[in-house]
This record gives C-alpha cells, sequence and structure tokens, in this order.
C-alpha cells in the first residue's frame, strides 16, 4: 500500500465475478487407436452439480443425526412417562394404606385404646 490516503486497503463493496466451470472427460481406446474428448462448460449463475451433490450429502447426514437426536429424547420421554405412571401408582396405594390407618386409628378412639397404637409394649400386653 501505497501513503497516499486514496490506496489504504478496505473493502467498500463485494460484486459477483461470473463463474465459468469446464470439466473435460477423456478416454482412449487401444482397440481402434481413437482418443475421445468431452467437454462440458457451466457458465453464469447455474448451480454446480457437485456442489449441489455435496450440499445434499451433508443435508442427510444432518438430517440422520437430528432424527437419532429426537429419537433419543421420545425414548427419555417414553421412559419418563412410564416412571410417572409407577408413582401415580404407588401414591394411590399410600392413600389407600393411609385411609386404612386412618379408619383403624377411629375404631381404636372409638374404643378409648387409643393409647396403644403409640405403645408397642401396651399392645403386645394387651393382644396376650
Amino acid at each position: 500500500t501505497s501513503a497516499e490516503d486514496g490506496h489504504k486497503p478496505y473493502v467498500s463493496n463485494l460484486i459477483g465475478v461470473d463463474r465459468v466451470e469446464s470439466k473435460i472427460v477423456w478416454s482412449t481406446s487401444f482397440g481402434d487407436r481413437k482418443l475421445k474428448v468431452w467437454r462440458h462448460t457451466t457458465r453464469g449463475d447455474e448451480p454446480s452439480v457437485d456442489e449441489l451433490k455435496a450440499a445434499n450429502i451433508l443435508y442427510q447426514q444432518e438430517e440422520e443425526t437430528q432424527a437419532e437426536r429426537i429419537g433419543g429424547y421420545l425414548k427419555r420421554i417414553q421412559q419418563l412417562q412410564q416412571s410417572e405412571d409407577q408413582l401415580d401408582e404407588r401414591n394411590k396405594t399410600c392413600q389407600e394404606l393411609q385411609a386404612a390407618l386412618d379408619a383403624l386409628r377411629q375404631i381404636f378412639a372409638e374404643a378409648g385404646l387409643e393409647h396403644l397404637l403409640s405403645d408397642p409394649d401396651a399392645l403386645k400386653a394387651f393382644t396376650q
């Protein structure tokens, strides 16, 4: 760069440049001693077939990765739902047992024997 103000390096604007892609494929035949050449040229804004194939491969890989991740999440959700169902069943059983215990306490209280529930030795002596 120069010491002049107009020559300081900077980027003011980027523009697209015309793209030309040429592919040359050639083959030889020893039998008829011929050389064949095929030339394919693409110009301008046409997308490159190779780039599209590469993008498609990357997209498929990303889609597979996401599918595996979502599958893992679904499996974990099912496990959590099963755990929740088991917890609900246990809570229901606990509530039933608590209701039965409360009923027994009420029966002992009505008979005037509630002190036996807090003293295991007295309950043992009473039942013998």
